[in-house]
């Protein structure tokens, strides 16, 4: 009996011990030593009582935008815009300047170029005349690419994992190598002449027609592309009567390698495995508000933040509102950009969800119907202050089917440092 009642003893003894463990464990802080913490998710946040909630905020437009504008005589009589979904801004150390690629097309889409600009303060722009590429016998800032013919969903960076050298740039570009579509990579000394690399296939195996940002993950040491799939929206909820069985959305993907020219990527646009999807709709998101054509991505404090264009179609539903935008919804057959957060660069979540960052303009702006976020924003501790580039639309995405015209101009948001979030009560 006494043995019994001894070993009763020690079997709770044993399990005090391991609660008291656990207690301990689940009250042990976090180890995030002097990094700086957003409170743009919960994961420094234990609770939050009814009186304290979490406020996300929204830059400011610059009030003299567009910064980079189509001013020039030959820019009007091509009747060229911006193309939307292919822009990219960053400041280079080795010449003292901002720079800015972009995609440009004339307004029925026949002809692209890959367009530069430059700047000494990121508010006065200048498009140098390179020498390159002839437009209505004028000498323009298109960049030639002699190892493709079609410019389209071109993505350029300043490497800084390579110090000034032939390669200081790279670039992902479109390709149909013997007639396959994919994206290939290509290296540049100075930013403006480029040679690609000698590779036996394309770094993507498939053509993402949109903005493919490129960025250098210095914490994990390799370089992600940010690219768009497509894949089935069942997947991630119950189809509705709405839409038929198999209806498609885009979403956000990535790929990643180590030395720029071998990449794990999606094997293919449609369907890929779970772990190259970055975020994805869901029952939140309003019918007609599941499309989401870009993601560029700013590393900060530790972390990634996110920045989608949200396209309203109807599911793909071909040409997309034709009652001229109001008739079903006001946002349909537009575009608008939403906040993302990530802590690895791979999985992101949607903050804010439905809720605009870089606001579209008021009813007869010059960026009133499609805004797309410019990669990969500029944090100017100079100031206090997150510059975010943006390009803007007085023109719906349909736009040939309404007989509009697209004048796709370049705009700056202004963000206070570290001002994704607040907590308020």
């Amino acid at each position: 009996m006494r043995k019994a009642v001894r070993a009763r003893w020690i079997a709770l003894v044993v399990l005090g011990q391991s609660l008291l463990g656990l207690e301990a464990a689940a009250e042990t802080p976090l180890a995030i030593g002097s990094q700086k913490q957003l409170l743009i998710d919960d994961y420094v946040i234990e609770a939050m009582s009814p009186r304290v909630y979490r406020l996300m905020n929204q830059p400011l437009k610059y009030p003299e935008n567009p910064v980079i504008r189509l001013d020039a005589d030959w820019e009007h009589k091509g009747g060229l815009s911006h193309g939307g979904d292919c822009g990219q801004i960053f400041f280079d150390p080795d010449r003292g300047i901002y720079r800015f690629y972009d995609l440009m097309v004339n307004w029925d889409w026949s002809q692209k170029w890959l367009s530069y600009a430059e700047s000494r303060d990121g508010i006065h722009w200048v498009k140098p005349k390179l020498g390159q590429v002839e437009y209505l016998g004028y000498d323009t800032n298109f960049i030639a690419l002699p190892f493709s013919k079609e410019t389209w969903s071109n993505t350029v960076f300043l490497d800084p994992a390579t110090e000034r050298g032939q390669e200081r740039y790279k670039m992902i570009y479109f390709d149909k190598p013997d007639g396959n579509k994919g994206m290939s990579p290509a290296y540049s000394a100075d930013g403006l002449n480029w040679k690609s690399y000698e590779v036996d296939r394309p770094a993507v195996p498939y053509w993402s027609d949109t903005n493919n940002n490129l960025m250098w993950d210095s914490k994990r040491q390799r370089y992600i592309l940010y690219l768009r799939t497509g894949t089935s929206l069942s997947r991630w909820m119950d189809p509705e009567p709405i839409h038929p069985e198999g209806a498609r959305t885009r979403t956000a993907g990535f790929a990643t390698s180590t030395d720029f020219l071998n990449w794990d990527s999606p094997p293919t646009y449609r369907n890929p495995d779970d772990r190259f999807i970055c975020f994805h709709a869901d029952e939140k998101d309003p019918v007609g508000s599941r499309d989401f054509y870009t993601l560029e991505v700013l590393p900060y404090e530790g972390g990634f933040v996110g920045f989608t264009s949200v396209y309203h179609n109807m599911f793909g539903v071909a040409p997309a509102g034709m009652d001229s935008g109001k008739a079903r919804s006001p946002w349909m057959d537009r575009m608008n950009v939403e906040l993302l957060w990530s802590r690895d660069g791979e999985k992101f979540t949607r903050v804010g969800q439905g809720r605009q960052f870089i606001p579209n303009g008021h009813e007869g702006s010059w960026d009133q119907d499609l805004v797309y976020s410019v990669h990969n924003g500029i944090v100017r501790k100079d100031r206090g202050e997150i510059w975010l580039y943006y390009e803007g639309f007085s023109g719906h995405h349909w736009f040939e089917q309404r007989r509009e015209h697209q004048r796709g101009q370049v705009g700056l948001a202004i963000l206070r440092l570290d001002g994704f979030a607040s907590i308020t009560g």
